[in-house]
């Protein structure tokens, strides 16, 4: 009996230790800030708007939203090219829609969203070419399809961000793969406690998601407010929430004027989020959107984040790197060495750079 008792109680140790931090909100600098440079490696002309990436394995995996195909590959050493995967189209294991964010589920698959699905595939090489297998796939309810950015954490797919009216106060929507029961989860998104007008709630709620399944963390970064939130999944308790710099302007404007008059003043800040089981790295711009768009043009995709931030997973901040030119996508390699990245301006190249831990 008192053997049972203390692994019982070794277990809620264990258990309560995996996300044992304080839970605090804080401006925060950082105190180291380096500057890297980007060795570009030219690829065949194969990418039309590479629109996300990560690193799976020995490969590189850009997701792109021009070309015939979606996935690209191209091998971790020099981005050799190795082939491509789902045909865009109507037909057979073709795809007409995939969402502009995918993500590594564990060691040996992808997780990405279809038009009214998000499936996980697994990616194979053989002398045959490259094969993509879709193993599991859960169809979205209709309430779901205009939202984006999907991970998935046991039995329930959580998403990150949404253009749909569905009224919505808390950071994600969760369905239940099991019964299909949705409901939102976490804390309450940021300026809705202030009477932002309803009709905003889309924008202020669009961040970026990355998991720690190992440590049973998720991190998200934002676009309209210059924050990471960090949450232990199984207790649903927000651990850290850091605001990195100044956020008064956009406030100022969201709570202001609900018509957006002044939208072009609006500052942007996150763009992407990636992480490993030590750090999490997050894609920074910091810039107004009207300095996206040149006099007279219509907006458009173009290169605009050249700083990337890093904290640990306990929300300490780490460093600040400066990039010697803005880039559209990233990932970071496993062990935490190298950034490969992606360029809507320069689509015919991928880029990587060494981080300089030193």
């Amino acid at each position: 009996m008192r053997i049972t008792s203390i692994i019982i109680l070794s277990l809620i140790n264990l258990f309560f230790n995996g996300c044992n931090m304080q839970t605090e909100t804080d401006y925060t600098e950082f105190l180291s800030v380096k500057k890297i440079h980007f060795d570009e490696y030219n690829i065949p002309a194969k990418l039309g708007m590479p629109v996300d990436m990560v690193v799976h394995n020995d490969f590189v995996i850009v997701l792109d939203a021009k070309t015939d195909r979606f996935f690209h590959v191209f091998a971790t050493d020099r981005f050799n090219y190795l082939g491509n995967a789902i045909r865009q189209g109507r037909g057979p294991n073709e795809e007409i829609y995939i969402g502009s964010y995918f993500k590594n589920y564990g060691n040996d698959k992808i997780l990405y969203q279809s038009v009214d699905a998000v499936k996980i595939a697994k990616i194979e090489l053989s002398n045959e070419g490259l094969d993509l297998e879709v193993v599991d796939q859960y169809e979205l309810p209709e309430s779901s399809r205009m939202d984006t950015d999907f991970f998935k954490i046991n039995d329930h797919l959580f998403s990150s961000m949404s253009t749909s009216p569905r009224p919505a106060s808390k950071d994600y929507f969760v369905i239940c793969t099991q019964t299909g029961e949705t409901f939102e989860w976490g804390e309450l998104i940021p300026l809705t406690e202030k009477n932002v007008n309803s009709n905003l709630l889309p924008m202020i709620k669009q961040k970026f998601t990355t998991v720690n399944l190992e440590d049973k963390l998720i991190a998200s970064v934002f676009h309209m407010l210059p924050m990471l939130r960090i949450y232990c999944f199984e207790t649903e308790k927000l651990l850290t929430e850091l605001q990195m710099t100044d956020a008064s302007k956009n406030e100022k404007i969201l709570l202001k004027d609900p018509n957006l008059k002044r939208g072009d003043e609006l500052i942007n800040y996150y763009y992407r989020i990636k992480s490993t089981n030590d750090f999490i790295y997050a894609l920074y711009a910091g810039i107004s959107v009207s300095e996206y768009y040149k006099e007279g043009e219509m907006p458009q995709y173009t290169d605009f984040s050249d700083e990337i931030h890093i904290w640990k997973w306990d929300g300490t901040p780490v460093m600040k790197l400066e990039l010697d030119r803005p880039i559209f996508s990233f990932e970071v390699t496993h062990d935490n060495k190298k950034i490969v990245a992606t360029s809507v301006d320069d689509v015919d190249k991928l880029f990587e750079a060494e981080i300089p831990w030193d």
